[in-house]
């Protein structure tokens, strides 16, 4: 089904069916797995908490770090390659890695053997037109969790913009989305989309959530397991 609209998993322990809106019909489907899937976007995580300059991609809806074709980031000795500097694909990834490694041994002063040709990204640029992520509001209404942590709703995000939170960090204070574990690891893009739909104004001008150590908490517990191996 193309063009959906209004999904929603329907259950009580667990999923049991989904509808949805395709074709100018409600239809509803039985099932025990549902998967929700809308593009691959760079983890943008590490290099935001090195405060590295980032700019928006309008072709996959999504921040990526500003490198050059070596990997060179906006700050000294920092690369980033692969797909956490655009997404492109694995080829692509081998590629830029190759030459972010090569940039650096030739800083170093230590030999970098030959320089591989820079690989374009192949055929990225037609998927990413022929693919282009949907509105967010087209997928969610007021009642759908964007910010699974903290149990934030779009409808919240929505009130907070009404009385003034125009930006993901002073919504991010208002509501707590993205404060939680995975420090807006999966609600971020989406919480700058949507502030992009509801005040008009463009994602890269709005930017991002600010990221807080730890980028991945780890329990004590795992801590104290590693001392009781080193003192065996």
């Amino acid at each position: 089904y193309r063009g959906v609209r209004g999904l929603r998993a329907l259950g009580t322990e667990r999923v049991e069916s989904v509808t949805f809106e395709a074709g100018g019909r409600t239809r509803t489907l039985a099932c025990a797995h549902l998967a929700v899937h809308d593009g691959v976007i760079p983890n943008t995580q590490l290099p935001r908490l090195l405060r590295l300059d980032h700019a928006w991609s309008d072709a996959q809806q999504a921040f990526a770090p500003v490198v050059d074709e070596e990997g060179k980031s906006s700050l000294p000795r920092i690369f980033v390659a692969g797909d956490g500097a655009g997404i492109g694909g694995a080829a692509v990834a081998a590629a830029r890695g190759a030459r972010a490694g090569a940039a650096i041994c030739r800083e170093l002063g230590k030999p970098a053997g030959t320089t591989p040709a820079s690989k374009r990204a192949g055929a990225r640029p037609l998927i990413d037109a022929l693919y282009r992520p949907l509105a967010v509001s087209a997928l969610a209404d007021d009642d759908t969790v964007l910010c699974r942590c903290e149990d934030v709703t779009f409808g919240a995000v929505r009130q907070a913009v009404k009385l003034g939170a125009t930006g993901p960090n002073r919504v991010k204070t208002a509501t707590r989305c993205g404060m939680g574990p995975c420090q807006g690891r999966i609600c971020g893009t989406s919480l700058t989309r949507l502030l992009a739909e509801e005040t008009g104004r463009p994602p890269g001008e709005l930017g991002a959530l600010r990221i807080r150590p730890p980028l991945k908490p780890i329990l004590l517990g795992d801590y104290a397991a590693l001392a009781q191996t080193d003192a065996a």
